[in-house]
Formats: C-alpha cells, structure tokens, sequence
C-alpha cells in the first residue's frame, strides 16, 4: 500500500479542551488515531501538486503521528488539536483565528473541483510547475544602452532602445545593481527575461501612474466613475503575443455535450488533430445575456454590462491526459458549467512568446492612498 501524500497531515482526534488549560487533565485519555488515510491538507498547492506529479515518500506520515499545523484546524468552540501520544502537547489556537470559508475551509479541506472556487493552483509557475526554472543567458546589458540607474535620471529611452535591439532576444537583459526610473510603458513582442542583481540591489522605480502618463478616457465601470481605465488590465511592462483563439489558426472541435464544473471528460465534434499530453483550450462565450459569468459565480456575483455576449471570456488551459472515438479527458477539472449556449469549443493552444518575463529586482511604487476597489 503506498504512503499517504506527506503533505497532509494525519487524520487526528478532536479533544474538548478549555482554551485557557495549558494542558489535558490527567485521568482523561487522549490519543491520536491511525492516520492511513490523507485528510486535510496543510498546503493546498504542495499538495495538489504532489498528487498530480507523484514522488518518493521517505516516511509515511502515519507512522510518525505527524501533527496539522495549519491555522484554524479544530479551533471552533474549545477544541484543539493532540499533536503526540504523550497526551501532554496540543496545538493552540492562533490569536487571529476566524471563521473558514465555506469554499476553502480552513486550510482547503473543503475544496474540491465542483466547488465555486475550483482551480487546481498546482498548475502555477513556470512550466506548469512540471520543471525547474532555467537560468537563461544575458544577452546585454542595460547599461550598454545608456541607463544610469542613480534614481535620479529617466531610464525609459535606455529601456526602449535596449528592447528595440534585434540582438537582445532569447536570453536575459541584465539590470545592474541601481535604481531604474520608469516613465513610460514597455510593450514588449519578443523572448526577453528582465533580470536583475537581486531583490532590493535592483529596483524599477515607477513615480507616475498609467493614468498620469496617458490619461483616463473610457472605464468598465463606465464614464464619471473615477475608476482607471487599467483598473483590469495592461501594466507598464507588458508582453504582447496575438489572441491564442482563432477560428482560422486555433480551431480544433465543438464541445457536442453540456458538463459540470469539476468534470474532466468532454464529448467533442472531433479529436482530429488533437494527442494525449497535448495543451488545449476550452473556449466558452457568453450567449448575451450574462448568464455565464453569473452561473460562474453561483449567482453571487452579477454579470458586468460589458461581459454579456462576451466572446472567449472563459478560455480554460488544460492538457488531454486521455482520448477516444468522440471524447477527451482533460488534467484540469473544468472550472465552469458548459452549456451548449456557451458555444463551447476547443482550441490549440500556441503561445507566441516564451521564456519571458522577470526576475531577481524590485518594482517600488510611491505610496498613494488607496482609492477603493474598482
């Protein structure tokens, strides 16, 4: 029988306990129960992600009686938690204990993928989380294009010429220790990694805000409501590729079914050009009147005016983990009820840039009073 995930912790007895006693009486006997099976757990990333890739356990954790640490377990009323056979140590409540969420629980022992809040985070991360992170060559440096980063003198012109350079691809631009001002967005096309010398020796200072440089024209919160314009979207330093959903480069199949949230298997129109292990996406439009981000959210949350006939506003990310004659089954359980009226397909997924993004600086805003949400 293999060990049970060591992220988990054991399945434990529950003791009534008076919060202020430090410690059981002694004519009461406390135990553990055998932990065989896994219960909550303790990380629900670490453990979403060792059950998907699998690997080598040194010890199972039941033989070892090893205690739940997480924040609110068994702390509802005067509960606490036995940590040993010894009946004498028991977990403490923490001093900022609240309530668990009804869709996480305390710690994610009440996720699971039908729920409201579905997604599997063990997906974060580069490569899915499958490989390590790659250490990619510099290709040049910053300061070759005539950055100072004194924190005194506007960088931007440095940074648009060194990104405008055919040469500076496939690798990393380097940012030497120093402070980097920022004034303007970078909208980058092209495989490019900003690295620095390490948090707090390089900083991207940004003063202004995206509003200050290009103004507030339109909102979805509509006109006169002070929200900013990229309160949902770009940034000063963006990567650009094209829509990854295109009936005429990306199509694949029509969903042919309805489903649940939380299923994985997918009747489908076709499985033609599709293979196990495959990247695919699970395109759902919203039919005009609201109802597919309404029934996303079980009804808790309305539909915004600019989201009803959305096209592609869900675009779920999965791999076919297995195929037959008119079916799929994806790694990912799927994060929404598809309906037919969600025009529901499935596309290639093609990424037009890789290897890109940031790593080891710092990006430090003045400190503004915040507005409000949205």
């Amino acid at each position: 029988m293999p060990a049970p995930n060591p992220i988990y912790g054991p399945l434990m007895n529950l003791v009534s306990l008076n919060i202020s006693d430090p410690s059981p009486q002694p004519n009461l006997k406390w135990y553990n129960e055998n932990a065989t099976t896994q219960v909550y757990p303790a990380d629900l990333y670490a453990a979403q992600r060792y059950d998907r890739l699998g690997g080598i356990v040194d010890n199972d954790p039941s033989q070892g009686q090893v205690p739940y640490v997480s924040p609110g377990y068994g702390c509802n009323g005067w509960h606490r938690c036995l940590i040993d056979t010894s009946n004498s140590t028991f977990q403490a409540c923490p001093s900022n204990y609240t309530s668990p969420s009804l869709s996480y629980g305390c710690a994610g022992e009440l996720w699971n993928a039908s729920n409201r809040l579905p997604a599997d985070w063990s997906f974060a991360g580069y490569a899915n989380g499958d490989k390590p992170i790659p250490t990619l060559p510099v290709v040049a440096n910053l300061r070759d294009y005539g950055a100072k980063g004194d924190n005194i003198t506007d960088d931007t012109a440095a940074f648009i010429k060194a990104l405008s350079d055919p040469k500076v691809n496939n690798g990393a631009l380097y940012l030497p220790p120093g402070v980097y001002r920022l004034t303007k967005a970078l909208d980058i096309r092209k495989a490019i990694l900003l690295r620095g010398a390490g948090k707090g020796l390089t900083t991207i200072y940004i003063p202004v805000s995206l509003t200050d440089v290009y103004g507030n024209t339109w909102s979805e919160s509509g006109p006169g409501s002070n929200v900013s314009d990229y309160a949902h979207g770009t940034g000063f330093i963006n990567w650009w590729g094209w829509d990854p959903v295109a009936m005429d480069r990306t199509y694949l199949a029509n969903v042919t079914a309805p489903v649940r949230r939380g299923a994985t298997v997918l009747q489908v129109s076709s499985t033609k050009g599709m293979s196990v292990g495959e990247w695919v996406r699970i395109n759902l439009d919203d039919p005009g009147d609201g109802s597919l981000v309404e029934d996303m959210n079980d009804g808790m949350l309305p539909s915004g005016q600019n989201q009803k006939g959305a096209k592609s506003i869900i675009r779920h990310l999965s791999r076919i983990s297995q195929m037959g004659t008119g079916w799929i089954r994806l790694e990912r359980p799927i994060i929404a009820n598809i309906s037919l009226a969600y025009r529901p397909m499935v596309h290639k997924f093609q990424p037009m840039i890789q290897q890109a993004g940031i790593e080891s600086l710092t990006i430090a805003f003045p400190l503004t009073k915040y507005p409000g949400h949205l």
